[in-house]
């Protein structure tokens, strides 16, 4: 965690990055900390922090995030500010430790979505369910992308596949094959 500004100040800001995450935020957090505490921080697995426990999904996220709070003592209340992929993570903390956030701030925010939160194993069961010989493409395109990450990314696969059931045949079999 990276806290600067005055720690008297509440509510306590914390910036959530997008996307691979990542400290990120600087001229954000620097003029923040004029008026408040704000903290940025690096997801596990993400630039200077050790990968957390699998799977990484917005749960774990959450759940890593409260505990680094509580760690390094930083008492709520917390306005939690989320950008793109971030903006999901904040959500869901937000709805796992209610009685400690004071306010959400979404940026461009990826949509909520219980599919978002899944991992990739609870991805590639659905899959083996519903659509079986899909699912070596979908886990040949997660396995290039950090671990952090995979569980994102079958889900949006798995999104998708919904969307493709509303599309009649034969475009819906010519935009899979693009996928």
């Amino acid at each position: 965690l990276l806290v600067v500004g005055d720690a008297r100040q509440k509510p306590t800001v914390i910036l959530e990055s997008g996307g691979r995450g990542g400290l990120g935020w600087q001229s954000t957090r620097n003029q923040i900390a004029q008026f408040a505490q704000v903290i940025t921080y690096d997801r596990a697995g993400t630039g200077r922090s050790e990968p957390g426990p699998e799977p990484r999904d917005a749960r774990s996220v959450a759940r890593d995030l409260h505990a680094a709070l509580q760690g390094a003592g930083v008492k709520p209340p917390y306005v939690l500010v989320g950008l793109s992929l971030g903006g999901l993570y904040v959500q869901v903390f937000a709805a796992e430790y209610p009685q400690d956030t004071a306010g959400l701030v979404l940026v461009d925010p990826t949509p909520a979505s219980a599919d978002l939160c899944l991992s990739i194993d609870e991805v590639k069961a659905w899959y083996m369910t519903h659509q079986p010989g899909d699912w070596p493409r979908v886990d040949a395109a997660c396995r290039g992308v950090p671990d952090q990450m995979q569980g994102f990314l079958a889900c949006q696969h798995k999104l998708t596949e919904g969307y493709l059931q509303t599309v009649p045949e034969p475009r819906r079999s010519t935009m899979r094959g693009e996928l």
